[in-house]
């Protein structure tokens, strides 16, 4: 009996509690494909990767997936490049490889808002021009 509760004393008693959340307060690893997606996701002030997941109506395990780096570059399939892009207002090349400038410009938005018979139209009008 412990004198100071009045509770009994029981041997090898675990106490069990709920794991604690994780939260990074480490900066985002940009030599990573996974970090420069969620320095993006927080540049866009998305709080978490599930808030980003669900606001833009993503399957929530495949975009945190991508994020942690469980799939690297090679990895990711050309949709969720453009998705991630148009949703962070990224720059492709600088999502995939780390080069060139974060932001999209205008002409690089254009483009990927094109559907792929605009995009040919406008390659021939530009070879015919040129």
């Amino acid at each position: 009996m412990n004198p100071i509760t009045s509770t009994p004393i029981v041997p090898n008693r675990r106490v069990h509690s709920a794991p604690m959340a994780k939260f990074s307060i480490e900066p985002p690893d940009l030599d990573t494909i996974g970090g420069r997606l969620r320095w993006a996701r927080e540049k866009a002030h998305f709080t978490s990767a599930r808030s980003a997941a669900q606001a833009n109506g993503w399957n929530e395990n495949t975009y945190k997936s991508h994020e942690q780096g469980l799939r690297q570059a090679e990895g990711f399939k050309q949709k969720y490049i453009e998705r991630y892009t148009r949703a962070f207002n990224v720059n492709a090349l600088w999502l995939t490889t780390g080069k060139g400038p974060p932001k999209r410009d205008a002409a690089e938005a254009a483009w990927q808002e094109m559907t792929p018979e605009e995009r040919e139209r406008a390659i021939r009008l530009s070879k015919a021009a040129g």
